[in-house]
């Protein structure tokens, strides 16, 4: 196989190295000896590119030889064939979104060498709470929102987001009692936006947004590894859920799996989000979380009973987290399970102002017994954020008024 033909096609410094060796060397056992790699790794990183390429046109095994520009894809395919008459037959090929999913994940896999672990903070506590487990419930970040305070009565970005997040966590942090675990719960559309173009995947809408794209994965990649590591300062093992919601299908997968190149240690558990309910149990208590878009509260305590029956049937208490209406719903219960919303600290950006969809912001941290349930919560309001950020007296922001014109 001529390799040079891919040099085009990589995204990354690690991949141009990676086939640049395999070209040199000739195979991909002698590159992976050459670059002292696992010759999986360098397996798994020609086959990321030679997809790439394959994305925007290039597979001579298909018969693809004429690959688009940089920065485009390859829209559809057909391929032409002849059926037993003589009389052609056309093929035609779509996206298979759960293989690109799992593609997703592979490429990241194949990476993992190449991405460098955090340095794990020591943890130095002898006491704590083994029984008692805060959840960090995380409703709808969106980061890479985008709203200005003269259309909505706020301004934010990726850069107020970042602050106020960050900020929020570790006031929550430092308020939580010492325990051996916690839990961060990301309840979905951590992301605002899943796609360059900034449009929602399935209907095609645009988004307000902030920055590009990269720019959007930076941000939000160094706002949960400055969360996880902060947790990791108070709390021995640190368990990270991470659900889909209908702004990041996609990003809720990259980030899973980025989190788990990052956190090589036994200290960090991201549990695998490719179920739309995601199960957790501690002792008698039992929670499923889900971005709760496609599935009504009563309609998911019959999911969580029939699917997961036995850890139902054995926990005396069963809560349902959901995210996606922005708001604190409060909670209702449903055959034996309590289901509840939770905030976010985005404020609404113009498409919800417009539609009267307004709600509090704020970060909360409820205390879940492992034979007790649920035994109270903190929330964080982001208007004692902003003034702990602004450094002014205690209610000023609480106070402010949008402009109103007065005679």
């Amino acid at each position: 196989m001529d390799y040079t033909k891919y040099r085009d096609f990589t995204v990354c410094e690690a991949q141009a190295e990676n086939l640049e060796a395999v070209i040199k060397h000739g195979s991909l056992v002698k590159a992976a000896k050459a670059l002292g790699k696992n010759s999986r790794t360098i397996e798994r990183s020609i086959e990321s590119i030679k997809r790439n390429a394959a994305k925007r046109g290039f597979d001579p095994a298909k018969g693809l030889s004429r690959p688009g520009p940089d920065g485009y894809k390859l829209q559809g395919f057909s391929d032409m064939r002849e059926n037993e008459e003589g009389k052609p037959i056309w093929y035609k090929f779509t996206e298979d979104k759960l293989r690109q999913a799992a593609m997703i994940k592979e490429t990241i896999a194949s990476m993992k060498d190449d991405i460098k672990p955090l340095k794990i903070p020591a943890h130095t506590k002898k006491k704590y709470d083994k029984e008692l487990v805060p959840w960090f419930q995380i409703g709808d970040a969106h980061i890479g929102m985008l709203a200005h305070k003269y259309e909505v009565g706020h301004n934010f970005d990726l850069k107020i987001a970042e602050r106020e997040l960050c900020k929020a966590f570790q006031i929550a942090i430092d308020e939580a009692p010492a325990c051996e675990r916690c839990v961060i719960n990301d309840l979905g559309d951590f992301n605002h936006y899943d796609n360059i173009a900034g449009v929602t995947e399935r209907s095609r809408n645009q988004l307000d947004i902030d920055g590009r794209f990269g720019k959007m994965v930076n941000v939000s990649s160094r706002i949960m590894q400055y969360i996880i590591t902060a947790c990791l300062e108070k709390f021995k093992y640190v368990d990270v859920i991470i659900n889909k919601g209908n702004h990041n299908d996609t990003g809720a997968i990259w980030m899973a799996e980025l989190l788990r190149c990052r956190f090589q240690t036994e200290r960090v558990k991201v549990l695998d989000n490719d179920c739309e309910f995601i199960p957790y149990r501690m002792g008698n208590t039992f929670v499923v979380t889900s971005h709760g878009q496609n599935c009504k509260p009563a309609k998911m305590a019959e999911v969580v009973a029939a699917h997961f029956r036995h850890d139902f049937a054995e926990c005396q208490f069963v809560y349902l987290d959901t995210g996606h209406i922005h708001h604190k719903q409060k909670a209702i219960e449903f055959a034996g399970c309590q289901w509840e919303s939770w905030n976010t600290m985005a404020p609404t950006d113009k498409h919800a102002h417009d539609h009267g969809y307004e709600s509090r912001a704020s970060l909360t941290v409820v205390y879940r017994h492992k034979i007790y349930g649920q035994r109270g919560s903190n929330t964080i309001p982001v208007e004692m954020v902003k003034d702990i950020l602004d450094n002014v007296p205690a209610g000023t922001e609480a106070n402010k008024r949008r402009e109103v014109y007065t005679v």
